[in-house]
């Protein structure tokens, strides 16, 4: 899997124990949503591998992966669903220290309570699906809770490690340096010398987000800075790369929640005493 250092004892170490020990399978997904293999954890169901021996439910499986992957992604945290086949699944993103993100744990493959979703091929398919694993929604969030914490051991102890792109270190750069100034698209894919096309479409992938409220965000906490230092309104404006006081007012309260003059009267000289 390029792009990636990972160690994978001890990635092994970790998933394997909580799958060999909840009997649950638990698996990454790089940030293609390609499933990296030769992992010591439990096996796919008897149910979910009878299913895929057919191609056309091995391509819904696959599609259904991918959705919910790109799902938890956008929402940057556990997203938990009911697949194609009406099993409990659950994918968690993850993100580095940079926020991010550089793949997916998915965890899964349980009987829901109640009658089945879907009818069965035949009598074997129907015997499997009996024999997985049935829980709750409840029980099945405390499985979740606690993946969670095997997920966060996973990032903060580096098991996982993505080779960041080139290009990221320097658009960051860039955007932190031209904050006053205009900055569509086309000027960031000139800076690091790439299309329009690729920042469309790479940036999100690595940063969780699009380039708008990307830039939007780091405006915001500058302005913030700003305002705590004392600097009037048109000041911070102008140095966030807002053409009227107006607009970055009506901006700032939108993504901080309340106007920038509230902002800076419960926070002024707060920068001074950090």
């Amino acid at each position: 899997m390029s792009g990636y250092a990972i160690d994978r004892d001890a990635l092994n170490h970790t998933l394997g124990l909580f799958s060999q020990t909840l009997k649950i399978r638990a698996t990454f997904f790089d940030r293609d949503h390609r499933e990296l293999g030769d992992l010591d954890i439990a096996d796919r169901s008897p149910y979910c591998a009878l299913l895929r021996q057919n191609p056309e439910m091995d391509a819904q499986c696959r599609e259904c992966d991918r959705q919910h992957i790109g799902a938890a992604q956008e929402i940057g945290r556990a997203h938990i669903y009911r697949c194609h086949r009406g099993l409990w699944e659950a994918v968690l993103p993850l993100f580095n220290n940079r926020q991010h993100y550089i793949g997916a744990v998915l965890c899964g493959q349980l009987r829901a309570t109640g009658p089945a979703r879907k009818r069965h091929i035949d009598n074997e398919h129907r015997e499997a699906y009996q024999q997985l694993p049935q829980v709750g929604a409840t029980q099945f969030q405390r499985i979740v809770d606690l993946l969670s914490f095997v997920c966060q051991y996973i990032i903060d102890r580096e098991v996982i490690r993505a080779q960041e792109p080139d290009w990221t270190e320097t658009i960051e750069r860039f955007i932190d340096n031209h904050l006053a100034e205009p900055l569509p698209v086309e000027r960031l894919a000139t800076a690091i010398g790439r299309s329009q096309s690729f920042v469309a479409h790479q940036f999100k992938k690595v940063f969780h987000t699009t380039p708008l409220r990307y830039i939007t965000n780091k405006r915001m906490d500058a302005a913030c800075e700003c305002l705590k230092k004392g600097r009037s309104l048109q000041e911070t404006a102008q140095a966030t790369g807002y053409y009227d006081v107006f607009h970055f007012s009506k901006t700032f309260h939108k993504y901080r929640g309340e106007p920038p003059s509230v902002f800076q009267k419960k926070n002024l000289g707060t920068h001074e005493q950090k």
